[in-house]
């Protein structure tokens, strides 16, 4: 399991959810998972970009959209990449709804 500090030393930060979600040990999980995916391309240390997306009640993450571009093309995708490429566990069962909403910045590690 990843720490936030961990999370945060590799540019893949957990923003913000879409609804009140007070499981934060999922959270953590989920910047993990996604971190672990992150690896851009050497780029300008300067660039960033927001990414929105839907974690399904199974786990399965969809929807995922650009919220804010870094200005780079190549970086947003490989952001996206990351993303789409994270396996999630089911959400947790306490949750009152079947989808989960999350901002998550990406930079550079």
């Amino acid at each position: 399991e990843v720490t936030p500090i961990e999370a945060i030393a590799s540019g893949a930060v957990l923003k913000g959810t879409d609804s009140h979600f007070p499981f934060t040990w999922y959270l953590s999980v989920m910047e993990g998972q996604v971190a672990r995916n992150w690896s851009p391309r050497e780029t300008s240390s300067s660039v960033a970009c927001a990414l929105h997306f839907i974690i399904q009640r199974n786990g399965v993450v969809s929807q995922i959209t650009l919220a804010q571009s870094s200005g780079d093309g190549a970086f947003d995708k490989e952001a996206i990449r990351a993303v789409q490429s994270t396996r999630l566990p089911q959400l947790p069962s306490e949750f009152g709804s079947n989808t989960l909403g999350v901002t998550m910045t990406f930079s550079p590690p």
